[in-house]
């Protein structure tokens, strides 16, 4: 409905004589900033998933993490490209008290 009734603003602030001009010129602003801004807000989501990740694998001492992944730290990142590591699996290794990550994500975008 925002998107039908545009034009028509548009010509109440600047006239119905400029009305496709300026429509034009805001649709070309709009349809990337559709497609882009998704993407630009999905990674920074993983970059902030994937410090958080980071930060509490360690805190785990290694023996304890290779037991409960099968395998060491250094492949992490393969562990959690497949999802076997996640925020929660971890989080049960860690020690009460722990704080989880997981509500600050999206305070990172």
């Amino acid at each position: 409905a925002t998107a039908a009734t545009f034009p028509a603003y548009i010509a109440d602030l600047f006239g119905p004589k400029y009305v496709a001009a300026i429509h034009g010129q805001v649709l070309s602003v709009l349809i990337p900033a559709g497609f882009l801004g998704p993407f630009v807000v999905s990674t920074l989501r993983e970059k902030a998933l994937t410090a958080a990740v980071q930060d509490l694998a360690s805190k785990i001492p290694s023996e304890v993490f290779e037991e409960a992944f099968g395998k060491p730290q250094s492949e992490l990142q393969e562990l959690m490209n497949a999802k076997v590591v996640t925020i929660n699996r971890l989080m049960d290794l860690l020690p009460a008290g722990t704080v989880n990550p997981s509500i600050f994500i999206y305070d990172e975008t």
